[in-house]
């Protein structure tokens, strides 16, 4: 940080001494000064940058954008970013969404919704038309026909999110109803490492199950792979510590594996399921 004066007294006239301070938003002191500097002052301060994820997220939208809007909750419940009332962009079109926001470490919801009701598929809609009978005078005597027409627009679209690395964390859409929520986790500054999604694959079954969902001893978790395969599992509390992991583990379709958790704290926690073309997280409570 450098002070000038353009006189060469620095903050002082002969008469009045002047002052300086620098603050950071917390009210640290990071450096100050006073008095005759003469015609400049330099002093070196260091701040530590907050450790945060950036994260980037990809919006193909269907036919309807003004029923897509989205958030991201922490584990407290509190929404940290959100967005929607997409009604200026074009059916179909695609939306990159850079930085935004930058998560602290811990673990959080995604949430994506729709108005409608049908996720990010077209809206079907029906028209009729109606033929009445009429006497020469104009008085309707009854209907002769109704004909049913059904009309859907467009095709579905989708989301992917990733970190600020391109990483993808999660992505889904298709027909999901109102809302579609996933889980995800950030440690060390930058969202958990994973495979890149196979968005056919992910869309079409959960590859892990876990139960029961409130334990105090013991969590089971139930993988589904058509084939043998490796995955990663780890666990991570509520601000995205690390607490267990296990690499290499070979999952077949519906095999089970079994986790002692008597030695975690009470609280909520996050297992991540990594493999070569998927990820899958999920949560649990110890009480």
């Amino acid at each position: 940080f450098s002070i000038f004066d353009s006189y060469g007294d620095g903050l002082f006239d002969g008469a009045i001494t002047g002052t300086y301070v620098l603050i950071d938003e917390s009210g640290n002191n990071l450096t100050n000064g006073a008095g005759n500097f003469g015609f400049s002052e330099t002093t070196s301060f260091c701040v530590q940058a907050p450790t945060c994820a950036g994260i980037d997220l990809d919006i193909t939208f269907d036919g309807w954008p003004d029923q897509t809007s989205w958030d991201i909750v922490d584990a407290n419940g509190t929404v940290i970013a959100n967005s929607g009332n997409y009604s200026t962009m074009a059916g179909g079109s695609i939306l990159n969404l850079s930085s935004i926001t930058c998560l602290p470490d811990g673990c959080y919801t995604f949430n994506m919704y729709d108005s409608y009701g049908n996720g990010m598929c077209p809206k079907t809609f029906n028209a009729y038309s109606q033929t009445v009978g009429y006497t020469p005078g104009g008085t309707v005597t009854g209907s002769f026909g109704t004909i049913g027409i059904s009309n859907t627009a467009g095709r579905c679209g989708n989301y992917k999110m990733y970190d600020a690395d391109g990483t993808l964390i999660l992505s889904g859409g298709l027909n999901f109803g109102f809302t579609e929520s996933q889980n995800f986790c950030v440690s060390g500054g930058a969202a958990l490492k994973t495979a890149q999604n196979n968005l056919s694959n992910s869309y079409a079954k959960d590859l892990l199950s876990i139960y029961p969902t409130m334990a105090y001893d013991l969590i089971n978790f139930e993988f589904d792979f058509d084939t043998e395969t490796l995955v990663q599992v780890t666990v991570y509390d509520i601000n995205g510590k690390l607490v267990k992991q296990f690499d290499d583990y070979l999952a077949s379709s519906w095999n089970d594996m079994q986790l002692d958790i008597t030695d975690l704290e009470q609280g909520s926690y996050f297992v991540r399921m990594v493999s070569n073309n998927a990820t899958s997280t999920k949560r649990f409570l110890k009480f």
